[in-house]
């Protein structure tokens, strides 16, 4: 038996979850969808924040274009910070081995 005003924390399957933000996007109102589906609402927004950083996947051709940009950008940052951090490393690895033949 559960006691009042201790909440536990409800895991929501992922379809429920791609759903729950579809249902969002379709009525254009968080809250209300959040109301309808008797959650709370920082959840859902915690949902939606997870499809536009791809965390959660609603599928294609449910991401706005704003999203796909900002899924764009960081990939583009991404492969900089990769590019930058695999030219270190094999800079440290030159040093390493200068080091080991001294």
């Amino acid at each position: 038996m559960e006691e009042k005003g201790v909440s536990e924390n409800k895991q929501y399957e992922n379809e429920y979850k791609v759903q729950a933000v579809k249902l969002a996007k379709k009525i254009g109102a968080v809250k209300a969808a959040a109301e309808e589906l008797q959650i709370p609402v920082n959840t859902l927004y915690g949902w939606i924040q997870k499809v536009k950083t791809a965390e959660l996947d609603i599928g294609c051709g449910e991401r706005s274009p704003e999203e796909f940009q900002n899924i764009a950008e960081e990939n583009k940052q991404l492969r900089k910070r990769i590019k930058a951090l695999e030219k270190e490393n094999k800079r440290l690895s030159e040093i390493n081995e200068f080091l080991r033949n001294e």
